[in-house]
Formats: structure tokens, C-alpha cells, sequence
């Protein structure tokens, strides 16, 4: 009777200590605060394309880039719309209104790279095109 009063107690701390981890992982996840190094506007100043380092708890992703309208807030938690590098992104510049090129280090590895992007603004849809040049 013993030994199974000793496995009872050593069973339930494994699973609070298990549910304790699992429950900081989750919560902390989910703590991604994002630190914007550029922010370029397109030629008639309605979008602007956001180069910003993502900062998690367990990791650096310092090569995202979104594009978003101009009056938008970049959001934490959210990666790059465009691209998600694990080094830095060189440069940008907007060709036109709807063309955005990203000059990009290739030295780094590449997580997520889009070549178009929708943006949704006063319910009528655009797409930017997104050209890549290797730096």
C-alpha cells in the first residue's frame, strides 16, 4: 500500500510539472514583440513595406518584411507577409505603387518568401508584386 501511495504522488507531480511547462511555453509563444528597423512608403504614399526583427523567447528572426496600408500598425506576434529571413534584409525600394523590390542576403536561410501580396483596402483588393534580388 505504500509504493502505490508513493506512485500516486510521484505520478501527479510529473503531470503538474508537466502541465506547468506546457502552460509557460503557450503563453510565452505567443510573446513575439516585433522592432521595426525600416519603413519605406510606396510613391503615392498608400502602402509602405516594414523590415522589423521579431524578437521571441526562444529565438531571433531579424529579416521579416510586411507589407501593409500606410496608416497601419505592425502587429506583434505576426511574422513577415513577404518574407521571413534568419539574417537581415538589405534593402527596398518601390518600383512603382504596386512593385517592391527586396534586396536579401543569401547567406541567410529563407523560412517564407512571397512574390505577391494582397492588401484589402476600402473593400477593393490590390496585389503588390514583390521582385527578390540576391545581395
Amino acid at each position: 500500500m505504500k509504493k502505490e501511495g508513493f506512485a500516486i504522488i510521484v505520478f501527479g507531480l510529473v503531470i503538474m510539472v508537466t502541465a506547468v511547462h506546457f502552460l509557460s511555453e503557450t503563453l510565452s509563444s505567443g510573446l513575439c514583440p516585433n522592432t521595426i528597423s525600416t519603413e519605406v512608403l510606396s510613391p503615392n504614399k498608400t502602402l509602405k513595406a516594414v523590415v522589423f526583427s521579431q524578437d521571441c523567447s526562444n529565438s531571433r528572426q531579424p529579416g521579416n518584411v510586411s507589407i501593409l496600408t500606410a496608416t497601419e500598425t505592425l502587429p506583434n506576434n505576426k511574422q513577415g507577409n513577404v518574407l521571413v529571413q534568419a539574417g537581415t534584409t538589405a534593402g527596398l525600394q518601390w518600383l512603382d505603387d504596386h512593385t517592391l523590390v527586396i534586396r536579401y542576403d543569401t547567406n541567410f536561410a529563407i523560412q517564407f518568401k512571397s512574390e505577391s501580396h494582397w492588401i484589402f483596402r476600402e473593400a477593393l483588393p490590390e496585389i503588390v508584386t514583390v521582385k527578390f534580388e540576391k545581395k
